[in-house]
């Protein structure tokens, strides 16, 4: 076979001798370029021979004859030197592939000479008015004459074999060489008491032995016991508390038949789950509120007691104590009879009688004269004690004279009391003083003198009376005079709370209570 080769060989050279006229130099450049063909024939017969792998060598190209270029080309300019470097470039497939000879500077063309341009190191990189790449300036065409007219080859190199891919094998962000071996674990941490447990796995182009569910690289027992949190409580491993089904219990009950002892071991807590509450609570007594009617009512606190009514007026004749009953709050339920629900009563006094501008009280009596002037012996023989009962004088109705006495010895009668002639009484300037005043303050004595009432006429009141205190009046909450009572901030205290930090005991005097207004609810309930 390479005898074969050597004639073709030769037979080529003088073939080529006889045609073109070539200087030695091109000649020697030909021969080793079909030198270097045959020899990887060889090496390719000799590879299909054993099985082989054939090595792939770079593919050298002579270019034959040399293109006349005279002037600068570019992208858009014609002529047959345009013709004559297409033909150049034409004969090495890597550089001009599409080898169309045209005569026209095109965009293949621009290609095939930029690639000319990279492969002889002149220019790699720019554009054609920037560095010249893509056009043939004077460092290309020289380029064009030295590979040409010198024999320089123009190398296009193979492009090398594919190397075979050999996959790793990737878990989260641990990469495991492909061959590499690592024992793996079925977790990262462990609890408390408990063992890593892991197996080696191999790495085979990109797939794991063994069990998929051993996938963490390290792991780590935690030598630390978890502590269980329940209710912003915390009780540590090992340890025990008791915790609640119910947060509140009712007034009467007990916390301890709602409540559990838990002990926590390693983060969770023995038991029922449901009790979960660390702390338990008896809700307070409920009071208890008497109405009366919609702007009446009475509160009663749990335990308290007080006297109610079923009548708030009754006659002069009867007694509040016949329509009284005591009654007691007892966790918001009040004992007794519904209808005693009046919280004050008072006795209708009786009325007075008048009689000749004198003025007889209920159940008092005062003599009547049945004739008005007379002398004094004959004035006592006429005269008869008469009694008011409920505006009605008892007696003879001719016994209508409130004195009886000698002509120049008239009484004096003011605000229905009779002063007798020469007699002297007490008279005030009001009929009522404010609470804190006594009657003496206002208080004149005044004699009569044959019906004239000395002193001033400013004091024309027979009676006096200082008022009692005014009671307090709040939210519906009565509190006497010289009384204090709890009154609250808030009508519902915040969830979990108790109504002690918005309370306040406010205190009475004559109407006016002590303390903050902002304290202006007679109950507090908790939710």
């Amino acid at each position: 076979m390479r005898n074969i080769l050597a004639l073709a060989l030769l037979g080529f050279i003088v073939s080529v001798g006889s045609v073109h006229a070539q200087t030695s130099e091109q000649l020697t450049a030909q021969i080793q370029a079909l030198l270097q063909q045959v020899a990887q024939l060889e090496q390719r017969i000799q590879a299909a021979r054993t099985g082989g792998t054939v090595p792939v060598t770079p593919t050298t190209t002579s270019q034959g004859s040399c293109p006349t270029i005279a002037r600068n080309l570019k992208p858009g300019v014609s002529g047959t030197d345009v013709s004559a470097l297409q033909q150049f470039l034409a004969k090495t497939p890597a550089l001009y592939p599409e080898a169309q000879i045209t005569g026209y500077f095109g965009a293949l063309t621009a290609r095939a000479v930029e690639r000319f341009q990279i492969q002889q190191n002149i220019v790699s990189s720019g554009s054609v008015e920037t560095t010249g790449f893509g056009a043939v300036g004077p460092a290309t065409r020289a380029a064009l004459v030295r590979v040409c007219a010198l024999g320089t080859p123009v190398v296009i190199p193979s492009p090398p074999p594919p190397t075979p891919s050999v996959l790793n094998c990737i878990l989260g962000t641990t990469v495991l060489a492909s061959g590499e071996t690592r024992t793996l674990y079925t977790s990262g941490v462990v609890p408390f008491g408990a063992s890593c447990l892991g197996i080696p796995r191999k790495c085979m182009n990109g797939v794991l032995s063994g069990d998929p569910a051993y996938s963490f690289p390290t792991c780590t027992a935690n030598t630390t016991p978890g502590s269980c949190t329940v209710d912003g409580v915390t009780v540590t491993h090992g340890q025990s508390k008791t915790f609640y089904k119910q947060r509140d219990v009712l007034f009467g009950q007990q916390c301890a038949p709602f409540g559990q002892t838990r002990t926590c071991n390693d983060g969770t807590l023995s038991g029922d789950p449901t009790y979960r509450f660390a702390t338990c609570a008896v809700t307070s007594a409920r009071s208890c509120e008497v109405v009366a009617s919609s702007a009446t009512s009475t509160t009663l606190t749990h335990g308290a007691q007080r006297s109610f009514f079923s009548k708030t007026i009754v006659p002069y004749n009867q007694s509040c104590d016949d329509f009284k009953l005591v009654r007691v709050c007892n966790d918001g339920y009040v004992s007794g009879d519904s209808a005693y629900v009046h919280p004050a009563c008072s006795v209708t006094p009786g009325l007075s009688c008048t009689l000749d501008s004198v003025k007889v009280a209920h159940g008092a009596s005062k003599d009547f004269y049945s004739d008005r002037t007379d002398t004094i012996a004959s004035c006592a023989n006429k005269k008869q004690s008469r009694t008011c009962t409920n505006g009605v004088l008892n007696g003879t109705a001719s016994y209508k004279f409130s004195y009886c006495a000698p002509s120049n010895q008239k009484a004096c009668i003011l605000d229905g009391v009779l002063v007798e002639h020469t007699k002297t009484g007490k008279f005030y300037s009001a009929s009522e003083v404010p609470f804190g005043r006594t009657c003496a303050q206002s208080e004149e004595v005044r004699t009569c003198t044959n019906g004239v009432l000395g002193g001033s006429n400013i004091y024309a009141f027979a009676t006096c009376s200082a008022r009692d205190a005014a009671v307090c009046t709040l939210d519906g909450k009565e509190v006497a005079h010289g009384a204090s009572r709890a009154f609250y901030s808030r009508a519902v205290a915040p969830v979990g709370e108790t109504c002690e930090p918005y309370k306040q005991i406010r205190y009475c005097t004559d109407g006016y209570l002590s303390g903050s207004g902002t304290y202006q609810y007679g109950d507090c309930a908790t939710q």
